[in-house]
């Protein structure tokens, strides 16, 4: 069995949860919608459903902390960052997520607004603003992180085990993957 990602308004989401509700209904592994067999499919097909059924996980995970998949992978950022002692700018945050500029600046309008970022200004760059995580984002960050790691492992068992031979050759082809795009 495998599953098809649906889409629908969600009028019961929790404050700052963006208004879609994504389910997953169970479809025949060899079957599309029709009923019919359907022939393989292309390896960008299958990434944009793993994307797809991945991100509806997070968005399930998280969605009681009142965070978007995108809010979790900006925090879970400005968390990393925190604990290397860096205080990135809004450029290196949409970079190490790999997100355009425009997109993670709006992602952190909306997490400033929530009280879960803070801006300082950069000492070195009077045009420039620090990004790091309020005593809130903290907290939220932080628990965003202990409900997506367990579901993480449990999306990657078939990998066997995290750092495995199978892990690691699956991360190396999707970094290549990515690095073909960044052409």
């Amino acid at each position: 069995m495998h599953m098809r990602l649906c889409k629908t308004a969600d009028l019961n989401a929790p404050r700052g949860v963006r208004g879609v509700k994504l389910s997953l209904k169970t479809m025949s592994m060899n079957r599309g919608m029709s009923g019919r067999p359907h022939p393989p499919q292309s390896i960008g097909a299958l990434a944009w459903q793993l994307s797809n059924r991945w991100k509806a996980a997070v968005e399930r995970a998280v969605a009681p902390l009142g965070l978007s998949h995108g809010d979790h992978v900006v925090l879970a950022a400005l968390l990393d960052a925190r604990r290397r002692r860096h205080i990135p700018c809004q450029r290196e945050v949409a970079e190490a997520v790999g997100l355009s500029a425009i997109f993670a600046s709006k992602l952190l309008r909306g997490l400033e607004r929530e009280g879960l970022v803070d801006r300082v200004p950069d000492a070195a760059d009077s045009r420039a603003m620090r990004l790091g995580l309020s005593a809130e984002g903290l907290r939220v960050a932080e628990a965003a992180r202990a409900a997506v790691k367990p579901l993480e492992r449990q999306l990657a068992a078939p990998l066997g085990t995290p750092g495995g031979a199978k892990a690691r050759s699956l991360a190396e082809t999707l970094r290549a993957l990515m690095a073909g795009l960044e052409r």
